[in-house]
Formats: structure tokens, C-alpha cells, sequence
């Protein structure tokens, strides 16, 4: 299959197939007993830094206010990744389907 998708006319179908499998390896991490884990770590760690936000509200510095907030985010896109890999996954695998019945 590999050879087909390299040899493939369609210059799309090497890109989407190299798309589908990062976004395979992210599911695999996801499903896993250690992806829930994580996800179950960076939930706390955002909970955390929200309430330092809001206990501390009146004596943060803008730059540490800023800083927790960046924080929160990329642990919040993070999340996201992951939960959303399998549809990701899915996505892909049905547009390689149909972008290898294409030629260019």
C-alpha cells in the first residue's frame, strides 16, 4: 500500500496519507491507558492554575497573568488534540480513500 500512495498520480495522496498517519499515532496515544492519564493530568494542572488565577487575581502581575494563561491554553489545545484524533483518523483515512480513486 505504501508504494501504491508513493507511486499514486495524485500528489495529494502522499501528503494525506503522511497526514493520517500522525494523526493514527495521536489515537493510538489517546485511546491508551497512559493518554487518559495524561488527559486526566493536564485537566487537574489547568483546574490548578485557574484557581492560582482567581485566588491571586488582585496580586498577579499582568506577565504572570499572561503567563498562567499560556499556560492554560496550550494544555486546553492539548486536550483537544487528543480527543479529537480518532475523528481526525477517520477523516483522513476516508479522504485518502477518495483522493486514491482520483487521478490527476
Amino acid at each position: 500500500m505504501k508504494k501504491e500512495i508513493a507511486e499514486h498520480t495524485n500528489k495529494q495522496v502522499p501528503m494525506i496519507a503522511d497526514d493520517l498517519e500522525k494523526a493514527s499515532a495521536i489515537s493510538i496515544v489517546f485511546e491508551s491507558e497512559g493518554g487518559k492519564m495524561l488527559i486526566s493530568g493536564l485537566i487537574t494542572d489547568v483546574t490548578n492554575s485557574l484557581e492560582t488565577m482567581i485566588s491571586a487575581c488582585k496580586t498577579l502581575t499582568m506577565q504572570e497573568f499572561v503567563a498562567y494563561c499560556c499556560d492554560i491554553k496550550s494544555k486546553i489545545d492539548l486536550i483537544k488534540a487528543l480527543k479529537r484524533s480518532k475523528e481526525n483518523k477517520d477523516f483522513l483515512a476516508n479522504l485518502l480513500k477518495e483522493e486514491m480513486l482520483k487521478e490527476e
